[in-house]
């Protein structure tokens, strides 16, 4: 029997042989499939023809297409869209599931009569680029062991002077009768001539499933391209075989399966079981269940079967059935409940079994120990207490005990004070609970008892309760858990209560009268939980600053540091604050002694401008008084007006004012709380809007004379006296003349 196989393989251009683009798709023009085989088509497409810039719109592949006119494209039965499911596999790829190369191939599955014809693949790029490339897919009957068979591969020709070959690669090559022959492809294949090989050989059952390669060399022997064919030869049923399962022993009691296989191709459609050689069984499947029915299903077992070539038998497998102890019985061989570090020992007595058992040991869900043994011993501890059991096994497999209870009875494990909270207890926040916490014993019935800095508070709950807290609940505080084995005492909890400062108090030093030029030191003292971390200093209400310690000095304190002084205290929980403390800094001996010098020095400085303006003021008053006029009043301001008169030319001036004869300007400052003000009227001259400053020499001879007070209200009336012709021209002739005098509320 001829089997072609027609196999179309590019060569391919080396990279950068030429700037002409390839074409759009590259994929073979025939391929060979048999029955029941998986044929994939290699495929690569391209887009530089399209030009830059140019996007994939639609690749799929078509089984059967043929060209719509009115559609002005393929239609067909669509076998994959390669635009949203990829169907490449198989091959060395980089792990996107094409092979090296590939990035349009196609996968099919299982090759049938009906898939052989023609297939397409479709693509559709932007730019107006569209392209479709045809496969010829051929389907041939699987070959048959023992059969005589010829393969023929081809490729284009090359050119002449250049050395190509094709080889063959694969089992079938080497087997027995194999050898291969130049061959010209027949004009059915291809028009053209081309280069050729046809390998032929024999096909055997061990061929089945080999795969058969055609390598394309080029002149330096390098291999250019290649296709490959799996083969698929059918023979008779071989290498029967039959699986008992579960391996290994079958219990009594148990379900066992056999199954039968064989390598046949194809598959094996006949089952004939039988038992000892000659007994039939009424089962024609894979498969042989023998349900629970005991020993008597123990024997050997054949199996046979068929297929359309052929049949063949399976040697004999035995069944041989086991079978489990059949009773096990635990008992306790020491006194239980068993008093905590007390020997404890459990026996284990077991029944009949097939091959002889083994004895293990459970606690609850967890294995006892490594070995096995008929007796259980150790020392009681609470961490073994729990139910015991003993279980007895071999291959057949297992029977368990009746649980045994074991009780240790030991006082209570661990007793824990439980913290009340996370952060410090602040004084008077509200009751602060602590909790004995107990892991109960055995027997777990217990009884509390709380310490405070080991002293019995008689308090039998599992609650402590703090009321405030107070200051004096500071302290360690343990709890005990007594049962009728023992007594358990937790670890000592210290508890610390927050509280602000409490009986602030100021110290000075050395005291709180010293003299001038000496160091005061204050000390701030009080009670606080945590220590006060800053501190306030205050004298005559005044703040005088902060400090982070408790001392504030006064270096070389000088008089005017005394005073009222207290301190204030703050901590994280709140403040306190000292009473006042009177600090007196005298003065020394020296400082006195220059304060009196200069009183005196300044006293007589005083005396003697205050009777020069004293007397002078008497003579004016005097003169102005020896006039006959009668004092003018004015109502919103005080001053007395001692002369008014109309101006008269003399060449003398008034009394003892030298050679002034009138006065022309009249400033008034009248010193208010402070604040100085120009007062006018229509009873003066020529005086200004604004403030006018008094003369240095009459201001400082008007302060000394009032005694140097500047307080209260001082009216002072300063006097401008011309002392020409030419400044009383100024003034006019006709304008009245004033004088004033000053005045003293």
């Amino acid at each position: 029997m001829w089997v072609f196989f027609w196999v179309l393989l590019l060569m391919q251009a080396a990279p950068g042989s030429g700037s002409r683009c390839p074409d759009p798709i590259s994929a073979p023009s025939e391929l060979v499939a048999t029955l029941g085989s998986c044929l994939y088509i290699s495929c690569r497409y391209e887009l530089c023809s399209a030009g830059p810039g140019a996007q994939l719109l639609q690749l799929r592949w078509l089984h059967g297409p043929t060209y719509n006119k009115a559609m002005k494209d393929f239609k067909g039965v669509q076998v994959a869209d390669l635009q949203r499911t990829p169907t490449g596999e198989g091959g060395d790829d980089g792990g996107d599931g094409w092979p090296e190369g590939d990035n349009c191939g196609l996968v099919l599955r299982r090759m049938e009569a009906a898939g052989a014809g023609v297939y397409g693949i479709r693509m559709v790029a932007s730019k107006g680029m569209r392209w479709m490339h045809f496969v010829n897919v051929s389907v041939t009957d699987p070959l048959t062991h023992g059969q005589r068979a010829q393969i023929g591969c081809w490729v284009p020709p090359p050119c002449p002077e250049d050395p190509h070959s094709l080889l063959w690669d694969g089992p079938v090559t080497t087997s027995r009768g194999a050898h291969v022959d130049p061959w010209t492809p027949p004009a059915t294949v291809t028009p053209h001539p081309a280069l050729g090989t046809l390998l032929s050989f024999e096909a055997s059952w061990d061929h089945d499933g080999t795969l058969l390669r055609c390598l394309h060399k080029g002149p330096d022997g390098a291999t250019i391209s290649e296709a490959s064919w799996r083969l698929q030869v059918h023979y008779a049923p071989r290498d029967v075989w039959v699986k008992v399962t579960p391996s290994g022993p079958i219990h009594e009691g148990q379900e066992v399966t056999l199954s039968c296989g064989a390598s046949a191709n194809p598959p094996p459609h006949t089952f004939r079981w039988s038992r000892g050689g000659a007994e039939p069984l009424p089962h024609s499947a894979a498969q042989l269940r023998l349900r629970p029915r005991g020993g008597q299903d123990g024997g050997s077992y054949t199996c046979r079967v068929s297929n359309e070539l052929g049949t063949g038998a399976s040697p004999p497998a035995t069944i041989e059935v086991y079978y489990p102890p059949r009773a096990a019985i635990l008992d306790p061989l020491t006194p239980l409940p068993a008093l905590i570090g007390s020997n404890v020992t459990l026996g284990c007595s077991l029944g009949p079994a097939h091959p002889p058992p083994l004895v293990q040991w459970r606690r609850g869900d967890g294995w006892v120990g490594p070995g096995s043994g008929h007796a259980l011993s150790f020392r009681a501890d609470p961490a073994l207490a729990g139910s015991y059991r003993c279980i007895g096994w071999n291959e057949a497999g297992t029977v368990q005990s009746e649980p045994i209870d074991v009780i240790v009875l030991y006082p209570p494990p661990a007793v824990q004070v439980l913290p009340p909270h996370i952060g410090p207890i602040v004084a008077g926040g509200g009751p602060i609970r602590l909790r004995c916490q107990v892991t109960a014993g055995e027997p777990p019935r217990f009884q509390v008892t709380w310490l405070k800095d080991g002293q019995d508070l008689r308090v039998p709950s599992m609650d402590l309760v703090l009321p405030g807290p107070e200051p004096s609940d500071a302290a360690s505080y343990t709890c005990q858990a007594r049962n009728s084995i023992g007594t358990t005492t937790s670890t000592p909890l210290p508890i610390d209560v927050h509280y602000g400062p409490q009986g602030v108090e100021l110290v000075p030093e050395p005291g709180p009268r010293v003299q001038e030029g000496t160091n005061v030191t204050l000390r701030c003292r009080g009670a606080a939980r945590p220590p006060p971390r800053l501190y306030q200093w205050v004298r005559d209400g005044a703040s005088l600053g902060w400090s982070r310690k408790g001392l504030w000095v006064v270096p070389s304190a000088p008089p005017e540091a005394s005073g009222r002084y207290r301190c204030r205290a703050t901590n994280e929980v709140g403040d306190g604050e000292s009473d006042d403390v009177m600090v007196k800094v005298y003065y020394s001996p020296t400082t006195i002694l220059q304060k009196t010098c200069v009183g005196l020095a300044v006293g007589l400085s005083l005396l003697l401008p205050l009777a020069i303006i004293g007397f002078l003021f008497y003579r004016r008053c005097h003169w102005h008084t020896a006039t006959n006029e009668e004092p003018v009043v004015e109502p919103t301001r005080t001053f007395f007006l001692c002369n008014k008169r109309p101006m008269v030319a003399s060449p003398r001036g008034p009394r003892g004012l030298g050679d002034t004869t009138s006065i022309i300007y009249s400033t008034l400052r009248a010193h208010v709380d402070g604040a100085t003000k120009v007062h006018e009227g229509p009873d003066y001259e020529n005086v200004p809007s604004g403030a006018i400053p008094m003369d240095g020499a009459v201001d400082e001879a008007m302060g000394g004379a009032m005694g140097g007070d500047m307080g209260g209200t001082l009216v002072y009336a300063t006097l401008a006296l011309p002392n020409s012709g030419a400044q009383r021209g100024r003034a006019g002739a006709e304008e009245d003349g004033v004088e004033y005098t000053d005045v003293r509320h």
